[in-house]
């Protein structure tokens, strides 16, 4: 599991899954997950579509939070961090910042493939202690791509008018789903799209040598010869 090498409290302390099953939950909003959906489907249809930020505004709003992001995991100078790739609400400020991977709250959700729900993180993570508005819960799920857990997609409480509950934990499994197979399948065009472009500049670059070749050719044929005259000594011998 993920360890903050300065944390001032144990882990334990800012944990709070249980919570997710002892909280009444609201009633089911299928209404809002469907909502949620069509708005990452329309995304899809238009040209350079932003699956991921449509995936946290639409978050936003289902579940109410104050704060949604999505996470990913890349290397940054050799090392892990988690990316914001983006974030909607409280915190837009922030899209594009990251974090060590050990010091970020989703690195406890890749090592456990399970969602997480905390409060006051920065009791263990104490580098995001700085943030504003500060945290006072997070909700984070694992966000998989091709069946590999590669990030998380997580809501933000940034004070008590807003405690996450089972039905949160639901729509936020069903939507960020649905977005991950959006992501793969955009992902996959952009790719398409642009081994398609690099095959088209690779035809043109060898179009454009076999012209110079062709025309190098022409060149040479068309250059008048000089007959040089043949000579011969009085024995007839050349």
């Amino acid at each position: 599991m993920s360890a903050a090498s300065d944390a001032l409290f144990p882990i334990e302390s800012i944990l709070l899954n249980p919570e997710l099953e002892r909280r009444p939950s609201r009633p089911s909003d299928h209404a809002a997950a469907n909502a949620a959906m069509t708005a990452i489907a329309a995304e899809m249809a238009r040209p350079g579509g932003n699956v991921l930020k449509v995936l946290t505004d639409a978050a936003l709003e289902a579940c109410s939070a104050h704060s949604a992001g999505i996470s990913i995991l890349e290397t940054d100078a050799g090392q892990p961090v988690f990316r914001w790739h983006a974030i909607s609400g409280a915190w837009a400020g922030y899209e594009g910042g990251c974090l060590p991977r050990s010091q970020s709250p989703c690195g406890i959700v890749l090592d456990s493939n399970a969602a997480q729900l905390m409060a006051n993180p920065e009791r263990y993570f104490t580098n995001i202690a700085g943030a504003e508005p500060r945290i006072h819960e997070v909700l984070l799920i694992p966000f998989y791509l091709l069946g590999e857990a590669v990030g998380t997609v997580w809501l933000l409480s940034h004070d008590e008018s807003k405690h996450f509950d089972g039905e949160d934990l639901r729509i936020m499994g069903q939507v960020a789903n649905f977005a991950s197979a959006a992501y793969c399948l955009l992902e996959s065009q952009k790719a398409a799209v642009d081994n398609a472009m690099e095959l088209a500049r690779s035809n043109e670059r060898l179009r454009r040598t076999n012209a110079r070749l062709a025309d190098g050719i022409d060149q040479e044929a068309q250059r008048p010869t000089t007959a040089q005259p043949l000579s011969f000594t009085c024995d007839g011998k050349r």
